[in-house]
């Protein structure tokens, strides 16, 4: 037991020399809330349809060093998009944003469960220590912990990290329990951009209220902006460019009830959004 342990460890080690940027998926947002409002969503970087037949997510619980439970997410995963893993006992809001829920399986944690998502037999990202158990009943992650916070990665990170350590301390932002605002979409700072000066508002941009229903503001807006809305199928439903904006204003009154996607490209990034409309 203890050799296949330390040839998982071996193989994470052999990953962090091979990675490159915005090559593939890593997780983006990690949410332990109260009683089973737990989710864990995970981004796709890349240019590219992903087919996440090929991937795996495995759990390794309360410290153990073999895996504990699997979990294989089905479909393709769109460019820039998210795909979101739900416990189907969590708050019907959060149930309302999955993608998939499950039934207890790989969103079972509870602050001191490992977790690494898997391409084959490399490991793209992790989630706490494998082969550690917490003293605590939890790992400490930048100003929180991974119980009772919600931990989205941030912007400037665009790859997994099979490290813990590296990873607790500097990228992931922190956030209160049961806090779902930013589940069912990710921002991340582009990794094709060459010679462009950061713009730090496009940090800060803010769509609400979520969910909506007469109409959609989009707030903190810095430069020419493409916006298009998306159903869940991929049909194109509604495009338009603010030249100058700051602040926007989408009517979407005219939409079904449902979930939609808003992508919002900017000359420096591009930015997905998850919403429902009521």
């Amino acid at each position: 037991m203890k050799k296949l342990y330390i040839a998982f460890l071996l193989l994470m080690s052999l990953h962090q020399f091979a990675k490159s940027q915005c090559s593939d998926l890593f997780f983006s947002e990690y949410l332990e809330g109260s009683s089973n409002n737990k989710a864990l969503e995970i981004y796709n970087p890349t240019d590219t349809a992903t087919d996440l037949n090929y991937y795996r997510i495995i759990m390794f619980m309360n410290g153990s060093s073999t895996v504990t439970t699997t979990f294989f997410p089905k479909g393709l995963l769109g460019p820039k998009s998210t795909y979101v893993i739900v416990h189907s006992s969590a708050d019907s809001l959060l149930q309302l944003l999955a993608d998939t829920l499950s039934g207890g399986n790989v969103v079972k944690f509870n602050g001191d469960d490992a977790m690494a998502l898997m391409h084959g037999t490399d490991t793209l990202d992790v989630i706490g220590k494998i082969g550690d158990l917490p003293s605590a009943g939890y790992w400490t992650v930048d100003t929180g912990k991974t119980q009772d916070n919600t931990l989205v990665r941030k912007i400037n990170i665009n790859d997994g990290e099979s490290d813990w350590a590296v990873s607790s301390a500097s990228e992931w932002t922190v956030y209160v329990k049961d806090n779902f605002s930013h589940i069912g979409s990710h921002t991340m700072t582009s990794c094709t951009i060459t010679n462009i000066t950061p713009v730090t508002k496009t940090n800060n941009i803010e769509v609400y209220p979520n969910p909506a229903h007469d109409n959609l503001y989009i707030e903190n807006l810095s430069g020419q902006t493409t916006y298009t809305v998306y159903d869940v199928l991929g049909n194109k439903i509604n495009c338009a460019t603010a030249i100058t904006p700051s602040d926007v204003s989408i009517n979407i009154s005219h939409l079904e009830k449902g979930v939609y996607l808003l992508n919002m490209k900017t000359n420096t990034q591009q930015i997905v959004k998850r919403f429902v409309k009521e």
